[in-house]
């Protein structure tokens, strides 16, 4: 049986942590290393939302190409988040939902599900932070892919120290921010979304879902 997912895990200095969160993977999930279809950026200090991923593994089963864990739709919850963080996580989340339109309510967690499409295809600019996780986001967006989004709880990591450094990143992010209301406003074409180039390994390994006709940057 070949295994259906990926479980990536970013680490650093997480040793109270990870302890917890493997265990509770251990309990939820069918937990291996493969080359599979759907590749999870999970968090190092979240031993609380495993239960969710086999709702997650179904929306890409059902052709989503991402699946946003989302702490500000229905049934999602953000604790114990410092409030001027907090304040800035929901005015952004806020504004690319209603604003620029983008088909999830939380864009900028990094709890996140992919395609083997959208590591294989898209081309990441990115290089700091988590930026990443928003910038395939709103290239697939553009590209018109299919975004999902679950319910998760957040709750303020209780030991270590955070990654987030919010004002050494917020330039990269504005750059995102800004790309996503340029699709919308400025009704940027898919053609515009710097794609790599395919390959048979790429389309023999896919997720099923089919290339929309676009041109290569």
């Amino acid at each position: 049986m070949t295994p259906e997912l990926d479980i990536v895990i970013p680490v650093y200095n997480e040793g109270r942590n990870i302890v917890a969160v493997l265990a509770a993977l251990k309990r939820a999930v069918a937990f291996a290393a493969s080359t599979a279809p759907f590749i999870l950026m999970f968090p190092a200090d979240d031993h609380v939302n495993a239960p969710m991923l086999d709702r997650m593994v179904a929306l890409a089963r059902g052709g989503s190409d991402i699946v946003c864990a989302s702490r500000f739709m229905p049934g999602g919850a953000m604790i114990g988040c410092p409030w001027l963080k907090a304040a800035l996580v929901r005015s952004a989340n806020f504004t690319l939902h209603h604003g620029a339109r983008l088909p999830t309510t939380d864009a900028s967690n990094g709890f996140r599900m992919f395609s083997r499409r959208v590591i294989d295809r898209i081309e990441v600019e990115s290089q700091v932070g988590f930026c990443y996780s928003i910038e395939l986001l709103v290239k697939a967006h553009r590209l018109g892919w299919t975004v999902a989004e679950v319910p998760v709880t957040w709750i303020e990591r209780q030991s270590g120290e955070s990654r987030f450094r919010v004002l050494k990143w917020l330039p990269a992010y504005l750059r995102w921010y800004g790309y996503a209301f340029a699709t919308t406003f400025l009704r940027r074409p898919p053609r515009t979304v710097a794609l790599k180039e395919p390959t048979s390994a790429v389309h023999s390994r896919g997720s099923g879902n089919p290339d929309p006709p676009v041109r290569y940057s």
